[in-house]
């Protein structure tokens, strides 16, 4: 038999739509892994976001709200806290935060 007979091109044809399909199961696949990924580091920086705002809170307690609203205000000015939010969300504000010794 040679490759022009139409069992072969039939053959031929089915495994490559088999391919495509798998390929895109692949790719499917692999957005999924990226957008699971995505959502965990989301939710770490989500975390240690919220562990900054907890010490603040303790320091409030603590200190007193003045103090605290100074402390806050000379390590993280509230025109930089929406800005960063705004252009990176959490995770670029966990940095910022990391980045500063804040948490």
């Amino acid at each position: 038999m040679s490759c022009t007979t139409p069992s072969s091109r039939h053959f031929h044809a089915l495994a490559m739509a088999l391919l495509a399909t798998f390929s895109e199961m692949a790719l499917s696949a692999q957005a999924e892994d990226a957008a699971a990924q995505k959502a965990k580091e989301e939710a770490a920086c989500k975390q240690a976001v919220a562990k900054f705002e907890h010490a603040i809170d303790f320091m409030r307690e603590t200190q007193g709200s003045t103090w605290t609203t100074a402390f806050r205000e000379k390590k993280l000015p509230s025109s930089v806290e929406p800005s960063i939010m705004q252009k990176e969300g959490y995770c670029g504000l966990s940095k910022y935060l990391k980045d500063n010794k804040l948490i």
